[in-house]
């Protein structure tokens, strides 16, 4: 398997970066306003790769599963509570959601791994992560053109039980994040 591949794979390894592409794409879906998409994707693309630099030369190395989860729990809240927040506010969720998503999606940090083969894999986990992203926001815009946008709201409200199922296992040292 090609380095490429290997970062395309480790997106999807990881299920807190799933929610919180999930919870993106149906909070910026629900909104979907040209303006809005052509400024948020962009800023998510670069926090993500932002996310990936800062991991790899090991400048964050905390946690920041818990975080994750808050935030992707906060976004489809608002998507569930039909919010429509200001365009700063939703370029604000879309880099903290890439640099999330950048600094959880980690294959590289192994002895040896240099040069090529890191970008090659960064390129991998930015394109995975960009194109879940806008098939999660193609599926909620067609969605909501469907009783008023009611099955965009439950599959939002499906994510802030699991966020919040997950939050409470964790802090009752049930599961460790």
């Amino acid at each position: 398997m090609t380095y490429f591949m290997n970062g395309v794979m480790e997106v999807i390894n990881y299920p807190i970066v799933l929610l919180v592409l999930a919870a993106l794409g149906l909070f910026l879906g629900q909104q979907s306003q040209q303006r809005l998409l052509t400024v948020t994707l962009p800023s998510f693309l670069i926090a993500v790769i932002v996310g990936l630099v800062l991991a790899r030369i090991r400048v964050l190395v905390g946690n920041v599963n818990i975080s994750t989860l808050v935030l992707a729990g906060l976004m489809a809240l608002s998507t569930v509570l039909y919010l429509k927040p200001p365009l700063a506010l939703s370029v604000l969720c879309a880099a903290l959601s890439g640099l999330a998503v950048g600094l959880i999606v980690k294959p590289f940090l192994l002895p040896g791994f240099f040069g090529f083969k890191v970008y090659t894999t960064f390129a991998g986990v930015a394109f995975n992560a960009t194109a879940l992203l806008l098939s999660v926001l193609g599926i909620a815009l067609v969605l909501k053109q469907f009783w008023e946008g009611v099955l965009v709201r439950a599959v939002a409200s499906w994510i802030v039980a699991s966020t919040l199922m997950v939050l409470v296992l964790s802090f009752t040292k049930v599961l460790k994040l």
